[in-house]
């Protein structure tokens, strides 16, 4: 199978160097970056095959264990195909501008957690010191870490099951447990689900208008070069013959490279004749 997938990224990577010519390694081109990428991949694709298929043992710290470990880069070709999934490129990079969000809501569940143990520890468990499942509270709720690591596993899971018998006898504790699941763990989760999603969709949002005033911006730059170029042969009246054209189609061509702009250079010819 691996051989499969490297026999269709190389034959694609052929294709698009002829299609394209030298601009693929262009670095004015707007897809340079992933040409790059796609180029060492495959590279190291074939450099991996070459090393299995190859008859000669090599010792340890030889060029050929170099090249076994750049099997590891096999692992970027999931990153190549998901240039092409645009929707999980969307939603890659809406949860990398979540992080932000993510952070902040990881710091008000610290602080939530930090504060509910010290009340648990120094106001709620003091008046359980002659229980019968003491045993049990000094194990959970023994010490402020013991404490805080059991508020934790609450809040990621909250199951109060396991606090079932201490809960029955101990009211203060049942409804300190009870409000830190609803307000805390239930808050917490509920909190940090709303604002990645708000983030996600925010910076998509911003990202997607931002490459359309990009787009937009360019094209703008691409009609004002256009415009002075045919100005520089047009007449008074704005007339300009096949020869004249013809004779600034290559500066036409410098343009659309320089701009990143993909087009065949015989529609140019095409559309000047």
């Amino acid at each position: 199978m691996e051989f499969v997938f490297l026999g269709i990224f190389t034959i694609e990577l052929l294709m698009r160097v002829f299609v394209c010519g030298k601009k693929f390694f262009s670095y004015t081109t707007e897809d340079f970056s992933w040409n790059v990428f796609d180029f060492c991949v495959v590279l190291a694709g074939c450099l991996d095959v070459v090393s299995n298929m190859s008859p000669v043992k090599h010792n340890k710290g030889s060029f050929m264990t170099f090249l076994r470990i750049i099997r590891l880069l096999r692992v970027m070709r999931m990153i190549r195909l998901l240039r092409f999934l645009r929707d999980f490129h969307v939603l890659t990079f809406g949860f990398a501008a979540a992080a932000v969000a993510i952070r902040n809501v990881s710091l008000l569940m610290l602080a939530a957690i930090y504060v509910s143990a010290i009340m648990c520890v120094r106001i709620i468990i003091p008046f359980m010191q002659d229980s019968e499942h003491q045993d049990f509270l000094d194990l959970h709720f023994g010490s402020l870490r013991k404490c805080m690591l059991s508020l934790f596993c609450l809040l990621s899971e909250p199951d109060l099951m396991p606090y079932w018998e201490v809960l029955e006898i101990d009211g203060i504790l049942a409804a300190f447990l009870i409000c830190f699941v609803v307000f805390v763990s239930f808050g917490i989760v509920g909190l940090l689900t709303g604002l990645v999603c708000e983030s996600m969709f925010d910076k998509n949002d911003a990202k997607i208008e931002q490459e359309r005033a990009e787009a937009e911006e360019k094209r703008q730059r691409i009609i004002k070069n256009c415009e002075q170029i045919f100005d520089s042969i047009a007449s008074s009246q704005g007339h300009a013959s096949i020869e004249e054209i013809m004779q600034i189609l290559p500066s036409l061509d410098e343009l659309f490279v320089t701009e990143g702009v993909t087009f065949a250079r015989e529609d140019l010819v095409n559309t000047a004749t």
